[in-house]
């Protein structure tokens, strides 16, 4: 099952074709948005899966741990493995340990606890529903909280900065592999992969920071003439 917002375009497991509007978000691209949360969950450097320690996992586990939300302007590429077809989105991201939001030209969405909200510009439209993580493929709270048992985790230290591997053998995972990018000072920049059907993504994080995760943070507003479709009910 997958969050309202991306109804619009359904991965390759579905046998639905893609339909990608210009300035709408992918279900890759919410995929990726995610990324750079996954290191919240990645095991601790010293358990098994941890093979290389460079101290980068850590730090930025204590970030979320600590409150903190990561905030970046996101340029996002998926190149579709069968007709090469490439979709580029872009807009601005803020990740939270259970909390998402992005906003580009065509969309507000937010991920917030329980509930996710989307608000499509060009139909003026509301769409409120149920949100439950461990359903969500591309959500943040999977990775968050769920990447220990299903992925094998390498560390590499890059110049000044790391590389996180992430891999998985399992079909059922979205991803057979996932780069993490880190600069020196353990902010993400670029994130990559590979998906289950040799689709690809790269997704490189611009002016990226971590700020203090406000109560109002993953809140967005809508006109008061939207039409709202509340699916909860």
């Amino acid at each position: 099952m997958f969050p309202v917002w991306a109804a619009a375009s359904n991965h390759h497991n579905t046998g639905v074709q893609h339909v990608y509007l210009q300035g709408e978000i992918p279900m890759e691209t919410a995929a990726a948005i995610t990324q750079a949360g996954w290191i919240q969950g990645l095991p601790v450097p010293g358990s098994a899966a941890a093979v290389q320690d460079t101290g980068k996992i850590t730090e930025l586990r204590q970030r979320f741990d600590n409150g903190d939300a990561f905030t970046a302007f996101m340029t996002h590429e998926y190149v579709d493995s069968f007709t090469s077809d490439t979709v580029v989105t872009t807009g601005t991201i803020w990740i939270g340990t259970d909390s998402y939001k992005v906003v580009t030209d065509q969309q507000l969405v937010t991920v917030d606890g329980s509930v996710s909200k989307v608000y499509n510009r060009p139909q003026n439209k509301l769409i409120i529903s149920f949100y439950d993580p461990e359903e969500d493929d591309f959500a943040p709270s999977r990775f968050l909280a769920g990447t220990q048992d299903r992925y094998l985790v390498h560390e590499a230290a890059d110049n000044d900065g790391a590389v996180i591997t992430l891999s998985s053998d399992d079909p059922f995972e979205m991803f057979r592999e996932v780069r993490i990018h880190l600069n020196g000072n353990g902010i993400p920049w670029l994130i990559s992969g590979i998906d289950q059907t040799d689709n690809e993504f790269s997704t490189w994080f611009e002016s990226g920071v971590f700020i203090p995760a406000s109560d109002d943070l993953f809140d967005i507003s809508w006109p008061g003439s939207a039409e709202v479709v509340d699916l909860r009910n």
